[in-house]
């Protein structure tokens, strides 16, 4: 396995000062942030898992019996190429699987590492996330980074999360700006919707970061957990470190069946 030197996550800007339920996304996906990694060869990063240190206080380093011993082996099952900012960029899809213990069931751990072009055949981890995903300590189904230019050198990164059952997904941002330095990226318009409107989008939203248009389902109080009767579009502009509200609009569900 190759190794990479990666200093401690470097601090992030405008992280929220509580640490509750509502912040705590934004907070983890801040802390993915790593600071002065090396290079490695674009083919090695797609071929097998590169050794990025974890971070000490995520759910996985908490958990005892996965610290116990040395890592498992581990496997890189996807790497891809991002569309948007130049095509600079990727990301990587490493698995552990640790074999069950006595009675017990294997756990896998996922790592999602996003990588930027630093030449035309090497490329530079910057950011990653590592959840379980079986098991009860499995919390996310999938971790998703997404890129997008957000002006002269600088770079908008969405991750949307998506939990097990029928949770739905949330979606946090980071911003980097042309000098380097990261950002966590306020998510003001939720805020600035009309009274009422947030409390009925109760499984998440999806904004393209490239375009900052979006769609949540929007929830009646008769709706059945699948299947909100009306969407919300919104149209969003980055403002400094937020997502503010230009425009937004209700539209009722597609019927499938038309």
């Amino acid at each position: 396995m190759a190794s990479l030197a990666v200093a401690a996550a470097p601090p992030v800007r405008n992280l929220p000062a509580a640490d509750n339920d509502r912040d705590e996304p934004m907070r983890d996906n801040a802390r993915g942030v790593l600071a002065h990694p090396s290079a490695a060869s674009e083919a090695e990063a797609g071929r097998r898992c590169l050794a990025i240190p974890p971070r000490t206080d995520d759910e996985v380093a908490q958990d005892d019996a996965w610290a116990a011993g040395p890592p498992p082996p581990c496997r890189a099952i996807a790497f891809e190429r991002l569309p948007g900012a130049g095509g600079r960029w990727r990301v990587a899809r490493y698995r552990r699987v640790r074999p069950a213990a006595g009675d017990g069931e294997p756990t896998t751990v996922e790592e999602v590492v996003l990588f930027e072009g630093a030449g035309r055949v090497r490329v530079r981890p910057v950011w990653r996330a590592r959840f379980f995903v079986d098991g009860d300590l499995a919390q996310w189904r999938s971790v998703t980074p997404r890129v997008a230019a957000a002006g002269p050198g600088a770079v908008l990164v969405a991750v949307r999360y998506c939990v097990n059952g029928t949770g739905g997904c949330s979606q946090e941002f980071l911003l980097r700006g042309r000098d380097g330095d990261w950002s966590a990226v306020r998510q003001a318009w939720l805020d600035q919707l009309p009274k009422g409107y947030r409390g009925r989008i109760r499984h998440g939203f999806e904004i393209d970061p490239a375009s900052l248009t979006g769609m949540a389902g929007f929830y009646g109080d008769g709706d059945a957990n699948c299947c909100p009767s009306q969407e919300l579009s919104v149209t969003l502009a980055l403002r400094g470190d937020a997502l503010v509200l230009l425009r937004h609009r209700l539209s009722r569900t597609p019927d499938p069946s038309t």
